[in-house]
């Protein structure tokens, strides 16, 4: 994911903050272990999209 596309933050249902931190390079934030785990789909989700457009 590009961020000059729409997708400089993401926050898919509230699930996981994305900031777009240059063209090739993201932070994702999570609160805990227990944050990842239960969001680990969503995070997937955005990696697959983001590795595809590579």
């Amino acid at each position: 994911m590009n961020p000059s596309s729409d997708l400089r933050s993401v926050k898919p249902r509230g699930v996981i903050l994305v900031e777009w931190l240059a063209k090739d390079r993201c932070l994702v934030t999570f609160a805990d272990g227990k944050e990842v785990k239960t969001k680990r789909k969503a995070l997937e989700r955005i990696v697959r999209e983001w590795v595809g457009q590579m």
